[in-house]
């Protein structure tokens, strides 16, 4: 089954994206809003794992949305935890 604790995108909703950085792979690393935040995207063996919001100077997490996946490796759940 698939769950969500709220809207998982409602931090972002009408910031613009200033800079993206991206690993390796081609995966997304960190994007950087107009506001100055940022998010952190973190992975384990290709899966999405949690994404940190901070503040201007990332060092004060605002929000957190950890993804957990099935035995199949697809999507289960989304869980936001606000600081």
């Amino acid at each position: 089954s698939r769950s969500m604790t709220d809207d998982p995108l409602e931090y972002v909703k009408g910031l613009n994206v200033t800079n993206i950085n991206y690993n390796a792979d081609g995966s997304i690393s960190r994007v950087d809003y107009n506001t100055g935040n940022r998010a952190n995207y973190n992975y384990t063996t290709g899966n999405l794992t949690s994404v940190v919001y901070t503040d201007t100077n990332g060092s004060t997490t605002l929000v957190t949305l950890t993804y957990s996946y099935d035995g199949n490796g697809r999507l289960d759940t989304i869980t936001k935890t606000v600081a």
